[in-house]
């Protein structure tokens, strides 16, 4: 046979020629010795499974004789009202050739013995025990034999009541003859012995042979044997019966040297060695042409190629084949998502847009189910009644997008559909999102609910002609992108968050200084285009550090509260009103309006000041001493027209407060 290129170039061919060689020969050499291990191993578990059988065999007859002779006891009970005493029962027992019993005695609760033999005697906590059992129901004791060098009696008790409502204890030793047979019967080769299990105690019940009746020369412990346990506490209530056998002679052991030695055992080592020999070449031949493919197809995989390996016939490796190729493709798809995935995770991070990410998200679902509609819905607003979701569509041009009211009932068991639940779409539905659907052509439709902090932020729907399969495994990755639309909407949330904490003023809601800034330069440069004046006003409050002395920063702050919404109500939307520190308040008054109105504001807003507010059950009369700049005259920036504005509060203090 000629050994190919492919082989002998290969170092694994190699390798697997040397190691199959040294296989095939080092088993040879050890067959011998392992396999008379192995057969002598074999004949004593044989062995023991049979002295097993035996022991169950038993076991199995002196239960079948137990139970016998407990329903012929029971029968003759039963019939006992044709007898006078129990004399006659026994006696009617020995007319009729029954020798299982060798006495039958009734005794009285209270242990008195009413019929029977006279002297025999009950212990007591036998009595006790014998008490609690309950009416027509049997059991078994072991008693000490009174004769010595005999095994102990075995006693079948069964407990009577009679018509006339009177117990009695009927204690029947049973004929060991009937129980275990005659020991002459028993194999001359076996020794049986049954003992009685008290926890970690045995009664010797029978023996068949005595020890000394052993094979000769042969010590216990090199004794085959097998046990089986009896069960008794169901039938008859009792401690369980173990029964052992014994093999009176040595196990059968092979003869090492004789094997070896034989023509036969050479000549088939010899074929063996050849026809392994033989079939291993053929084999490795075989085997290192697939190998070669797998390993071209493993270094395709590295390189980004996931062509699929083609192995012809059935074998191992055509079944290795077909499970490389699920890999690859798993690690293709797998690999694809990462990579959409990680494109969707760059652009989050790189920028917070919302329409982009969904986009995004949309194109790599078209791309997994290209058949089906994509609806993702966001929250946009949210009243009692019904919550109004912005609705992108993916798969039907002329509807890009949408708004849809959703009432809450229907937002409430959208929440409720976990990890997404398939359903039948339906024109006549009572849900919003499904009616949709179902408008744009489709039959099924699976929704996932998108959760935010445990709200509900929106929800995506993919809609289908077809029945949805629950277990499709792109669930698993729709469940991913929709989290990833949820990551966005979390991430614009804190931004405008923290927006609003950087522009605003905490405690009145109104725009801070940094805000402030803006609006300033932005009204300064509407003035310089529209060539009209700005008027900054600077207003701070009267005697404020007695309220926040007298009553507490709590009063002091709902005070601040308070002056603030009092004033956003006196100035028009196009003017600013901030919070500059403490209790300084900076109003931005922009526009066409002239100097007659500016000061119109002025003194709605020292009106309004000045009206009485009521804060912990207190009454509070407040001034506000207010100073004015104006642009351009007063300052060409917002830094000098808010000092100026400062500048001229002050004095207006000076002047007796409650001024400008």
């Amino acid at each position: 046979m000629r050994i190919s290129d492919t082989f002998s170039n290969s170092k694994i061919g190699q390798r697997m020629a040397l190691l199959l060689a040294i296989a095939a020969i080092i088993p040879a050499l050890l067959m011998t010795l392992l396999s008379n291990q192995k057969f002598n191993q074999l004949v004593t578990n044989y062995e023991h499974k049979l002295l097993v059988e035996k022991s169950r065999n038993y076991a199995l007859s002196a239960f079948s004789n137990l139970v016998f002779a407990r329903n012929r006891l029971e029968h003759l009970i039963q019939t006992s009202d044709n007898y006078q005493d129990i004399e006659d029962i026994f006696i009617n027992f020995t007319q009729q050739n029954i020798l299982m019993f060798q006495s039958v005695t009734t005794v009285a609760n209270d242990g008195a013995i009413i019929n029977g033999e006279s002297d025999k005697h009950i212990p007591i906590e036998a009595l006790q025990s014998l008490v609690k059992l309950k009416a027509n129901k049997s059991t078994l004791m072991v008693w000490p034999s009174s004769k010595k060098n005999t095994p102990p009696e075995i006693n079948l008790i069964l407990q009577h009541v009679s018509n006339t409502k009177r117990s009695t204890l009927f204690i029947a030793k049973i004929n060991p003859h009937y129980l275990w047979g005659k020991k002459q019967d028993y194999p001359s080769n076996m020794s049986l012995c049954a003992y009685q299990l008290n926890k970690h105690l045995k009664t010797k019940l029978f023996c068949s042979t005595e020890p000394n009746e052993r094979a000769n020369n042969q010590e216990p412990s090199e004794l085959n044997s097998g046990a089986w346990e009896l069960f008794l506490a169901g039938e008859f209530q009792s401690k369980p019966w173990l029964f052992e056998t014994n093999r009176l002679y040595p196990m059968l052991s092979s003869d090492l040297k004789t094997v070896i030695n034989s023509k036969a055992y050479i000549g088939i080592t010899l074929l063996s060695l050849l026809i392994v020999g033989l079939l291993s070449l053929i084999q490795i031949r075989k085997t290192m042409v697939p190998l070669g493919h797998l390993v071209d197809g493993t270094k395709r995989i590295a390189s980004g190629d996931f062509s699929p390996i083609n192995i012809s016939g059935k074998s191992e490796f055509s079944e290795l084949a077909g499970a490389f190729n699920n890999m690859s493709s798993r690690i293709k798809q797998q690999l694809t998502t990462l990579q959409s995935f990680s494109s969707i995770d760059r652009e989050i991070a790189s920028k917070i847009d919302v329409e982009l990410i969904i986009s995004l998200v949309m194109q790599r679902m078209q791309v997994l189910k290209p058949d089906s509609l994509f609806c993702i819905a966001c929250l946009e607003e949210e009243s009692t009644s019904e919550m109004q979701f912005n609705c992108t569509i993916a798969g039907y041009e002329s509807l890009p997008t949408m708004r849809l009211p959703i009432p809450t009932i229907e937002v409430n068991a959208i929440q409720s559909y976990g990890k997404g639940r398939i359903k039948r779409s339906h024109l006549d539905s009572d849900f919003e999102h499904e009616r949709l659907m179902a408008e744009l052509g489709t039959h099924y439709l699976w929704t996932f609910p998108i959760f935010w902090q445990g709200e509900l932020c929106a929800f995506l729907s993919i809609g289908g002609k077809e029945k949805f399969d629950a277990n499709d495994a792109h669930w698993k990755e729709f469940r991913e992108l929709a989290n990833r639309v949820a990551t966005v909407i979390s991430a614009r949330t804190r931004e405008q968050k923290l927006l609003l904490e950087a522009q605003y003023d905490n405690l009145t809601g109104l725009p801070n200084r940094i805000l402030l800034q803006d609006r300033l330069q932005m009204a300064i440069d509407h003035a310089d285009q529209t060539e009209t004046p700005l008027w900054v006003v600077f207003l701070d409050l009267d005697r404020f550090k007695y309220v926040n002395d007298s009553l507490g920063h709590v009063a002091g702050d709902n005070l601040l509260k308070e002056i603030g919404n009092r004033l956003r109500s006196e100035t028009r939307e196009v003017d600013t009103v901030a919070r500059f520190g403490g209790d300084e308040f900076v109003i931005v008054l922009s526009g066409d309006a002239g100097e007659d109105i500016q000061i119109s504001v002025l003194n709605r807003i020292m009106v309004s000041i000045g009206e009485p507010i009521h804060i912990n059950g207190q009454e509070l009369v407040n001034t506000c001493s207010i100073g004015v700049s104006v642009y351009p005259n007063d300052g060409k920036n917002a830094e000098s027209l808010i000092k100026n504005a400062d500048i001229a509060m002050y004095r207006a203090k000076e002047l007796g407060k409650n001024n400008y």
